[in-house]
């Protein structure tokens, strides 16, 4: 669910603040296509991007179609374009195994019809092998769903003509809403119309710093430790880990340069993040190294699982980012070149205790930096 803040009272759309820039949220997903997609499936997304921005279909509307359609092709061996009706129809059995809601497996059905007529139907005819699904889902997942629907909360248009037509309003405000963990968590900012401009600055700056804390056993860790520096100079790098965790020496792997490790008791590995430098990868561009990687992964170890590889950077260089399972172990694993060295982070935990210590991990990855 996605709720745009409101920085007025009975004022239209060209007025609303928008703090999530959507523009270039949507500018960033189009980079996802490009980036992510091969050919033929780059043109053929970009050509609904066209479609949609004709249509005049709002930056979030187009958005939710690039995060469906991204998802959906990572599920599939081939191409959209050559996806036979029963290649379609695992498409959506594997969706049945997910516990998605009711509205979540509808709105999946409608992108993905959608976006076969818009592109391969010349917006005209569903092609054969997704015209036969009704975009409504059977009883079956109906039943299945326990929690409330999203589809229940009013939508952002709603919301926006229930401000604008409200009949009497004595205070000016602005709302933030975001979801973790099936929590709800929403900051307010109100005040009376005259003086809202005035401290709105102070608001946003407030609404800014709202972190989710790592406050109880089963998601983070239950202090938010201080950060030492950690400088290699002899590989022109450093990294800052947390208070909480050692820094260990093992040379067993010449690669590894560094070893951090959150360890409560003795013998009992909650937590570690590794430093891998490697000079050895020549004119290998960082597309074929992670493809050597996860081939390798899978050849060694037949319960390696990847979970998602997408784009990122690291020390400002473009990086890719796995998450991957094997051995019982979670990992998160980023990788950048420069100057023809591979530069690798890798977040390493138990399951169970993944989450707990992830934004650690991910503070000592943004704080990576090659010198």
């Amino acid at each position: 669910m996605y709720l745009s803040p409101v920085d007025g009272i009975n004022i239209g759309r060209s007025n609303m603040r928008d703090l999530y820039n959507r523009p270039k949220s949507l500018e960033n997903w189009i980079n996802k296509v490009n980036t992510q997609l091969k050919e033929p499936d780059r043109s053929d997304v970009l050509m609904l991007v066209e479609h949609l921005k004709e249509q005049e279909k709002s930056a979030l509307w187009i958005i939710r179609y690039l995060s469906a359609i991204l998802l959906l092709r990572n599920k599939l061996t081939k191409p959209f374009r050559y996806c036979s009706k029963d290649e379609i129809k695992e498409l959506l059995e594997w969706m049945k195994t997910k516990k998605y809601k009711k509205s979540t497996h509808e709105k999946f059905r409608v992108i993905l019809k959608s976006f076969y007529k818009i592109v391969y139907g010349n917006n005209e005819y569903y092609p054969e092998n997704v015209k036969w699904f009704s975009v409504k889902v059977s009883k079956e997942i109906r039943d299945t769903e326990k929690t409330l629907d999203t589809a229940k909360y009013l939508e952002e248009e709603e919301i926006e003509r229930l401000i604008e037509f409200a009949p009497s309003i004595h205070k000016k405000a602005l709302t933030v809403l975001t979801i973790r963990n099936n929590v709800a968590y929403w900051l307010t900012y109100y005040s009376e119309p005259e003086k809202y401009q005035k401290f709105l600055s102070s608001a946003e700056q407030m609404i800014s710093s709202f972190k989710f804390l790592l406050s109880d056993e089963k998601h983070s860790e239950v202090v938010q430790p201080s950060f030492h520096e950690c400088k290699l100079s002899e590989y022109n790098v450093k990294i800052n880990y947390p208070s909480t965790w050692t820094r260990i020496y093992d040379n067993s792997n010449p690669m590894v340069k560094a070893i951090f490790q959150f360890q409560k008791e003795e013998g009992a590995k909650h937590a570690t993040v590794y430093v891998g430098i490697d000079d050895t990868v020549g004119d290998k561009t960082l597309e074929n190294i992670i493809e050597n990687n996860i081939a390798a992964m899978r050849q060694e170890r037949n319960d390696f699982k990847l979970i998602e590889s997408t784009p990122s950077t690291l020390s400002g260089f473009p990086a890719n980012q796995m998450t991957y399972s094997v051995r019982e172990i979670k990992c998160l694993h980023i990788t950048a070149i420069k100057n023809n060295v591979a530069y690798t982070v890798v977040y390493a935990a138990e399951p169970e205790k993944y989450q707990k210590f992830l934004s650690s991990a991910e503070q000592m990855i943004s704080s990576f930096e090659i010198l």
